[in-house]
C-alpha cells in the first residue's frame, strides 16, 4: 500500500497511482426491473462488462439448487445491454457451464468453489469438452 504522507491516520491507505476501473457492488432484487435498469446504467456509465455473482461473501439464492444461481438476474441484464455478462453460482462441471451458455443465460461463466476444491478443474473441463 502507498501511504499518503499528509494523512494523520496511518491505518487508511490512499493509493497515489491510477489503477483499473473500480469494481462496484450494488444489490439487485429480482422482479423489480432494477436488473434491467441497473445493467443499462452501468453500460451507459462505461462499464466493460457485468459480473453478476454473490461476490466473495458466499451469497446464494434461496431455494435455487441448480447451477447458475444468479441466472434470473443475468438473463434480463443480458437482454438489456451490449456488453458481456458473467454468471456465477453453483457451477460444478464444464457441462453446467456449457448448458448455461447455450441457454443464453450469460456470455461468460465464472467458476469459483469448484476450482478451489480441485486445482485441475480447468484441465479436466477442457478434456471433458474434447470428448
Amino acid at each position: 500500500p502507498v501511504f499518503d504522507v499528509n494523512s494523520s491516520d496511518k491505518s487508511i491507505y490512499i493509493c497515489k497511482n491510477k489503477v483499473a476501473k473500480p469494481t462496484v457492488f450494488i444489490p439487485v432484487f429480482p422482479g423489480t426491473n432494477c436488473e434491467y435498469d441497473s445493467a443499462r446504467a452501468f453500460e451507459e456509465a462505461g462499464a466493460d462488462m457485468l459480473d453478476i455473482s454473490g461476490g466473495l461473501g458466499g451469497f446464494t439464492v434461496k431455494g435455487r439448487t441448480q447451477p447458475g444461481w444468479f441466472a434470473e438476474l443475468t438473463i434480463p441484464a443480458k437482454k438489456s445491454v451490449q456488453i458481456p455478462v458473467l454468471l456465477t453460482g453453483g457451477i460444478i462441471t464444464a457441462d453446467d457451464a456449457e448448458q448455461l451458455l447455450q441457454e443464453n443465460a450469460a456470455d461468460l461463466i465464472g467458476v469459483g468453489r469448484a476450482m478451489m476444491k480441485d486445482a485441475d478443474w480447468s484441465v479436466k473441463a477442457l478434456d471433458e469438452a474434447d470428448r
